[in-house]
């Protein structure tokens, strides 16, 4: 059942799961990329915002500190969950706003049943 309420019994397990869960799927697939435990040091991330849960997810599983996310952060609260237009609308906020010329980052976005598509990218202006 969905959890309503931060003090909601079930809502601590919904996101203990949501976070094992999506650990496993992302962690694999930073191993895949070659990245192990680097994908904190990356200059940029592009996340999919699919809800709280998941972006806190992500930040957990793959080491990223606090700021991290903040386009995919304010997306989800601008604009809620556009499905697959919402990765579009982060890699904007962040060319826009950002230059991150000659480095490193990753994009991250979620599917149905815990599928991922993560790709490691060089930034060219």
């Amino acid at each position: 059942r969905p959890a309503t309420r931060a003090g909601d019994p079930g809502r601590n397990c919904q996101l203990s799961t949501v976070n094992y869960q999506l650990s496993i799927v992302l962690k694999a697939d930073v191993l895949h990329l070659g990245l192990g435990g680097w994908a904190g040091y990356l200059g940029f991330h592009l996340a999919h915002p699919g809800g709280p849960k998941v972006l806190s997810a992500m930040e957990e599983a793959l080491g990223l500190e606090n700021m991290a996310l903040t386009h995919s952060w304010n997306s989800l609260s601008e604009k809620g969950n556009m499905s697959s237009v919402s990765i579009l609308d982060i890699s904007k906020r962040t060319f826009e706003k950002e230059d991150h010329s000659g480095e490193l980052g990753i994009m991250v976005a979620l599917g149905p049943a815990f599928c991922s598509e993560i790709g490691l990218y060089q930034w060219i202006n």
